[in-house]
This record gives C-alpha cells, sequence and structure tokens, in this order.
C-alpha cells in the first residue's frame, strides 16, 4: 500500500512545482504528486488573485495579478501536456488539462468582466451588487472545476492502491470563497445603507425637505429590512465581530432616520429658524460627524480582522 500526505506550510509548493519536468513515470505515486503539485501552484496563485481582487481597490495591481496568474496557467498546460500517460491510463492527464482550460476560461472573461464592474462599483448599490455577484458567479465555476480535478486524482488513487492521508488543497479554496462569500455579503448589506444616507444628505445639501423626507423614509425602510436579514445572519466560524459592528451602523443609520433627520426635515420646510431649530439642526450635525467616523472604522477594522483571522494559508505539499 502506498501513501500520500498533504501539507500546508507556507510557500514550498510553488517552488516545488516549478522544479519538476516532462518524465516517463513509473511510480504512480510521483505521478500523482506531480499533478497534485501542479494544481496545488495554480490554486496558490489563484487564492493570491482573489485576495487582492476583492479586498484591494488598487485596480492596477490587481489586473497584473491576473495577467499573471493566466500565464502560470499557460505555463502549467504547457508542462502537463508533456507529461506521458501512466502505462495506458491519461484520464487524470486529460482532466487536468482540461480544469487547466477552465480556470484560463474563467481568468479570460469571468474575472475580466468582474474587474470591469469593480471599476463602478461604488457608483450605485446596484453596481455593487453586480460586482459581487459576478465575483461570486466566477468563484463557483473555479470551485466546479477543483472538484473535477479532485475527482480524477481520487480515481486514479484508489485504481492504484494510494491511501490519500490527507487532502485538503480544494477545501482549502472553498474556504476562501466561503470567507470572501460572507464578508462581501456582510459589506453590500452595510454598502446598501450608507449610499441611502448619501442621498439624504444630497438632498439635505440642496435644502429640498420633500426630497429629503422621501431619502429618509427609504432609509427607514432599507435599515429595517436590513437589520432583518442581520438578526437571522449566522456567525463565521464563531467569530460575530463583522456582524456585530455591521448591526452596530445600520441601527445608527435607522436612528437617525427616525430621530435626528425627521427634525431636520421639519426645520428645513420651514421659512423661519429660530435659535432652538439651529442648535437641532446643528447638534445632529455634530453627532453624525462623531459617530459616523467612528462606526466606519470599526467596521472596517471588524472586516481586516475577519480576514486576517480565518484567510487561509498557501497549499503546500510534503511526500512521505
Amino acid at each position: 500500500m502506498k501513501n500520500i500526505l498533504y501539507f500546508f506550510p507556507i510557500a514550498f509548493l510553488t517552488l516545488f512545482a516549478g522544479t519538476l519536468s516532462a518524465q516517463d513515470f513509473t511510480d504512480p505515486v510521483e505521478y500523482f504528486s506531480y499533478f497534485g503539485d501542479e494544481h496545488n501552484g495554480v490554486i496558490n496563485k489563484n487564492m493570491e488573485y482573489v485576495q487582492h481582487a476583492v479586498h484591494s481597490e488598487d485596480l492596477v495591481t490587481i489586473e497584473t495579478k491576473r495577467l499573471e496568474l493566466i500565464e502560470l496557467i499557460g505555463v502549467t498546460m504547457a508542462r502537463v501536456e508533456k507529461v506521458p500517460p501512466f502505462g495506458k491510463d491519461s484520464k487524470m492527464k486529460d482532466e487536468m488539462l482540461e480544469v487547466l482550460k477552465m480556470y484560463k476560461n474563467s481568468f479570460e472573461i469571468e474575472f475580466n468582466d468582474a474587474l470591469t464592474l469593480k471599476k463602478d462599483s461604488k457608483e450605485s448599490y446596484e453596481a455593487m451588487e453586480k460586482y459581487i455577484d459576478a465575483m461570486d458567479d466566477a468563484e463557483k465555476k473555479l470551485d466546479k472545476a477543483s472538484e473535477r480535478f479532485v475527482k480524477a486524482s481520487e480515481e486514479f488513487a484508489e485504481k492504484n492502491e494510494i491511501q490519500l492521508l490527507k487532502n485538503e488543497g480544494n477545501e482549502v479554496v472553498k474556504d476562501l470563497n466561503k470567507l470572501n462569500n460572507y464578508h462581501r455579503n456582510l459589506f453590500l448589506k452595510y454598502f446598501k445603507v450608507s449610499k441611502k444616507n448619501s442621498e439624504f444628505m444630497d438632498a439635505l445639501e440642496k435644502q429640498q425637505a420633500g426630497l429629503m423626507e422621501k431619502k429618509r423614509k427609504e432609509l427607514i425602510e432599507d435599515c429595517n429590512s436590513t437589520l432583518k436579514v442581520l438578526s437571522i445572519m449566522p456567525d463565521f466560524k464563531g467569530d460575530t465581530e463583522y456582524l456585530d459592528a455591521t448591526k452596530e451602523i445600520v441601527s445608527f443609520y435607522k436612528e437617525l432616520g427616525e430621530g435626528g433627520y425627521a427634525k431636520m426635515v421639519e426645520i428645513v420646510r420651514k421659512n423661519d429658524f429660530t435659535k432652538e431649530d439651529a442648535d437641532t439642526y446643528n447638534g445632529v450635525i455634530d453627532t453624525y460627524n462623531t459617530k459616523i467616523p467612528e462606526l466606519n472604522a470599526k467596521f472596517n477594522m471588524a472586516g481586516n480582522n475577519l480576514l486576517r483571522k480565518h484567510i487561509p494559508k498557501p497549499i503546500a505539499t510534503k511526500r512521505t
């Protein structure tokens, strides 16, 4: 019985995979490991790219990482194409090439489309939602491709009596996508309410009481629906910090909409302001200017903490 054990020390794999060259394999473990190493090399680069794409606003760097990944996939495909079948069995090699083609297609098309959407994502809630949906769809396609390779690997291992003691490569990608999905989902909830608040502020700047009232009511409605969803959202592996911070800032926007903003609408509707009106109006502004930066900082810190705690480490392999 032959055994192969997968580990996760940082940054070993990409160095190791690059040293392998096409050859005739006689040992099924070495053959199996070769393809596993090549696949994990692409996954590592994918993890690096996705983290930049999701959590960075530097579009030039994101595009550079995407092109680097496409180049790596091309180089990997060229190496794999030179590897002969194991005896008469070419299924693992054939599946690997098909999976790499799926990866390459996703990064040339779907992730490129997502990057285009990211450029305008902060213009509106609808634009942000389209960008996030595009990233989710692209990541799901990568998941399916990875699952296809894992299935082919397991079939080869069973056929050649290779005992898989631990194989978490595909789970690392799934964990990363779950983390990004959770993070994006909470951010989108916050972004929706924040954008509606900005619309109220635009109406306030124009001193249009009717428009202010309309946006105030919409803000309260968005806050109520968002808080309802947040109340049933689960934690992420026991971590509630980002969820709690989202609830807190949305709750504050709701308080503003129901309290301070209502008072501001009534004051703007008047032709003559009293000193009491001015004090009330300025008091709402002061509260906003004090609390919102504080809550935004707390929200952003909680989001960063979530990522720092739960981002999977790069994959590497060690054979025994």
